[in-house]
């Protein structure tokens, strides 16, 4: 071709035996010499058709371009290293073989995979190979070119040595149960080595995260991961797949799908090499012989030409991806500066030597930039219809170890800071897997998707997601408890206009660190922004956090929520989107919309965009969201509060300082500037009470030295009543009655507070108990009364319900009760219940006053009404008499 220098005219044979090393380097030189005047005579270099075998090692320098035409390919020997700085042109076909080193940085805009063998064809079709034979024959010809890499399975024997000093621990509880073990190795090309077996015989009758059975074993040579199998020898199922030396048993029940354990061990892996001719036939020579015959199903593997395409681009190159399918069978580490697809492009992920959460990419140390990229699974699949994905006996605990092993599409690690844009991930254990040290990760425009959408196993903070679809077949978003950078799990990212639901959680904390959590108080939920989220179609709940968990959340525009139906079909058809009956019976779905542990910092107005929480109709509802504790004051009006369960909030929190709660209060103070006095009846005397479990008596004096807001609002000798349990109580309980035999519900709202000091751990709870007609007792007792939790732990504390409104049904209100701890014992005073927001302090169920009580409008008098019905109005004169007149 014009203005090239033919390589073969300088003596290259291309015939893939001679070292064609010489010929390519005199060619290189004449070029170079050429163009050392002021007008370049030529461009570079062509090769024709041809397999050019390098010897040695060789550098094409950045001042040339080098004219690659179809079926011209590179091959340096191992252990040689081309150093390609130079400009290429070339179309869509390999141009890079042999088993050396393509080594960048090209100078081109972008690499493609295909110049290293790439396929992206998923075709597959029946092929045989002879034992030590490298001719590959197809019983159709297919889509193989020359340079391509094939997969045959089980002609590889396998690599990897059998596990050694294989031991078991108990973790909790010991016992006299016996569980048998297997474990074995995994090489790169899915070959599984002999077993490593063990009998526990002093394991816990029920393994459970806290009474577990822990293995751990010596590294296998050639291990690229380990199965493990149990637990019973006569039936060996598999348990799960792991990369580390370690393994819990937690006691997930094992999966009616699992697969045995293989009659014969070892058993060979996967042999994957390079088509060298016979491209487009039904006989493809191969690179390497197979060590093994075999007649199977033939497929591509565009594993190592993407691994040689992204070692060759270099940390500022670009890889590009043309429209295509692409079959991955282990994890690619990149580096480059940006990774693009141009059209539709599917990575499919089918790893040899599978484990927990092994990444199709994975960006440990580059900001590298994705796009228009699809990562999937050509083997993984998960559905709601049949949930053997998840073990029954864990779900409740929130667990994750209830998981099956799974793979996952991105994993985001060490010091990386990548951007996502038109990325999607589907049919894998974790879509996206945040686990780096720094944070900073971006997602535009992306729908990330799998059993789970996107699992926060390190929170490192600092997430941002915009425009993008979250969701997955059991939840969008996961986040964990595991310890990094001084704090344990959560989730703290930005999320703007981001779509979630369609699945039966959009949110879910797992235990994915059981000791850790056992051992502390307090683990991250959300430190989020969610700006226009909607959680759409939801199965079972929007947030469902652990109640451990303490969240700092900031809503604008509302939740966007809307239910699923709580009943499915089978199959399902449409948007049904409930747990299946055996993760949870039907009777207990859709309870809350969120759960929430502590809720702190937050702020959470009525939607004016897209709606607030509010209670789904089924049958097993609890009301909008329920609140372990709320631990500051915000406006929460978006969480519908009046249909929701507080727990526990720490003394002086108010439910919510929205505009219309304080304008509410305003308006009931306005209407009713003089109420009654408390509901209770003589709350003072230990008299009044039902005492259920000890004995209630009035204190001679406080425990401590009460602090000083005590003394302001109760004065200062206040009547303290003490409640002593009884030894080996089940339950301590006082009941008081309301004064009169019952309150019917109005417009009105009830607050409640009382002071309580106990030593105990325990929690003094707190109850406003209500009844209605017996059609609806059931749903009024769950949503009508106020109930709260607090631990004093050595202080007076106060327990304030402010501001409940009652249910609009027909609700009587008819008692508080008081739930006290069963190891040491509680004082309190100054339980008082009354109408509107919290009142001072008064003994009696009329209005009681410390000092004289004054009408300071001239001419006012006061209404009395007779036993008999009559009103009459009292007045007083100048003259300081008093006159009584009937009204009418």
């Amino acid at each position: 071709m014009e203005g090239y220098l033919n390589v073969k005219d300088y003596g290259a044979a291309g015939n893939g035996t001679n070292d064609d090393t010489r010929a390519i380097a005199n060619a290189i030189a004449a070029a170079n010499a050429s163009n050392t005047g002021s007008t370049p005579k030529t461009a570079g270099i062509l090769f024709p058709p041809g397999r050019y075998r390098l010897g040695t090692s060789l550098e094409f320098p950045k001042s040339l371009s080098v004219l690659m035409t179809d079926q011209a390919i590179l091959e340096p020997d191992p252990g040689v290293t081309v150093s390609m700085l130079s400009q290429i042109s070339a179309g869509l076909y390999p141009i890079f073989g042999g088993e050396g080193q393509i080594a960048g940085p090209m100078d081109v805009p972008e690499v493609y995979p295909q110049w290293f063998g790439a396929s992206g064809s998923r075709n597959s079709v029946m092929g045989a190979i002879g034992k030590n034979a490298n001719l590959l024959k197809l019983q159709s010809k297919l889509d193989f070119r020359n340079g391509e890499y094939v997969s045959i399975p089980d002609a590889a024997p396998c690599r990897a040595a059998a596990p050694t000093k294989l031991q078991a621990a108990i973790k909790g509880m010991t016992g006299k149960t016996a569980y048998s073990y297997a474990v074995v190795a995994l090489d790169d090309t899915g070959g599984i080595s002999a077993p490593a077996t063990l009998t526990v015989n002093n394991a816990p009758a029920a393994i459970t995260p806290l009474n577990a059975v822990v293995l751990s074993w010596a590294p296998a040579t050639n291990a690229a991961a380990y199965a493990i199998y149990g637990r019973t020898a006569a039936s060996a199922k598999l348990l799960a797949r792991v990369q580390n030396t370690t393994w819990t048993d937690s006691g997930a029940g094992i999966r009616s799908d699992a697969p045995a354990i293989p009659a014969l061990l070892p058993a060979p892996g996967s042999f994957v090499a390079r088509i060298v001719a016979g491209g487009g036939t039904t006989e493809l020579t191969l690179a390497a012989s197979s060590p093994i015959a075999v007649n199977k199903f033939i497929e591509h593997d565009d594993t190592i030409p993407i691994k040689r395409a992204l070692a060759a681009s270099g940390a500022l190159g670009k890889l590009a991806f043309p429209s295509g399918y692409y079959p991955v069978w282990d994890t690619l580490a990149v580096q480059t500066a940006a990774l693009s697809g141009n059209g539709t492009v599917n990575l499919l992920f089918k790893p040899y030597a599978p484990y927990d959460l092994k990444p199709c990419l994975e960006i440990s140390g580059a900001n590298t930039v994705l796009s228009g990229i699809s990562v999937g699974s050509g083997r993984e699949t998960y559905s709601l219809n049949t949930p053997t994905w998840a073990d029954p006996s864990l779900f409740g605990g929130q667990h994750y170890d209830m998981f099956v092993s799974g793979s996952s599409g991105i994993r985001i690690t060490g010091s990386a800071r990548p951007s996502f844009h038109e990325v999607r991930t589907s049919s894998l254990k974790a879509g996206v897997l945040l686990d780096n040290d720094v944070g900073h990760v971006y997602f535009y425009n992306c729908m990330l998707s799998g059993l789970v959408g996107v699992y926060c196993s390190r929170n490192t903070g600092d997430y941002y997601f915009e425009s993008c679809d979250i969701t997955g077949v059991f939840s969008g978003l996961m986040l964990g408890v595991k310890s990094v950078s001084n704090h344990s799990g959560g989730f703290g990212a930005q999320l703007h206009r981001v779509h979630m639901g369609f699945s039966p959680y959009s949110v879910y904390q797992v235990i994915d660190d059981t000791d850790l959590y056992a051992s502390v108080n307090s683990v991250l939920g959300l430190s989020c922004i969610f700006n226009t989220v909607q959680h759409e179609q939801v199965g079972e709940a929007a947030i469902k956090l652990l109640p451990k968990s303490e969240s700092n959340i900031i809503v604008t525009g509302g939740f966007g929520l809307s239910w699923s139906a709580y009943q499915y079909s089978n199959p399902r058809q449409g948007w049904q989107f409930a747990l299946p009956d055996s993760l949870l019976p039907a009777a207990q779905r859709q309870q809350y919309a969120v759960w929430l542990g502590t809720l702190g910092n937050s702020d959470i107005p009525r939607g004016h965009v897209t709606g607030n929480l509010y209670s789904s109709p089924a049958p097993g509802a609890l009301g909008a969201a329920r609140i372990e504790k709320l631990a500051t004051t915000s406006d929460l009006e978006g969480l519908s509060l009046d249909y929701s369960t507080i727990v526990s909030k720490e003394p002086y929190v108010e439910r919510s300082l929205s505009a219309a709660t304080l304008l509410r209060d305003r308006t009931l103070r306005a209407f009713n500037p003089v109420v009654r006095g408390n509901l209770l009846q003589n709350p003072e005397s230990p008299s009044s009470y039902k005492v259920v479990g000890g004995t209630l008596t009035v204190s001679a004096a406080s425990p401590v030295p009460p602090p000083g807001i005590f003394r302001e609002e109760l004065g200062p000798v206040p009547a303290i009543l003490q409640f002593s349990p009884a030894a080996n109580a089940a339950l301590c309980q006082l009941q008081i009655n309301l004064a009169t035999a019952s309150y019917p519900s109005s417009s009105i709202p009830l607050s409640l507070s009382l002071w309580a000091y106990s030593t105990s751990q325990s929690g003094v709870n707190v109850r406003l108990n209500a009844t209605g007609p017996a059609s609806t007792a059931a749903a009024i007792d769950r949503r009508a009364y106020y109930s709260q939790t607090v631990y004093p732990r050595g202080s007076w504390s106060k327990i304030t319900g402010i501001d409940n409104t009652p249910t609009d049904q027909a609700v009587i209100y008819s008692q508080v009760s008081l739930e006290l701890p069963r190891d040491r014992p509680t004082y309190f005073a100054g339980l008082m219940l009354s109408e509107g927001p919290l009142a001072a302090f008064s003994p009696r169920y009329h209005i009681a006053a410390d000092d004289d009580v004054e009408l300071v409008r001239p001419g006012d008098g006061i209404i009395l009404t007779s036993p008999g019905g009559k009103r009459f109005r009292l007045t007083v004169n100048d003259q300081g008499q008093i006159s009584i007149q009937p009204l009418t």
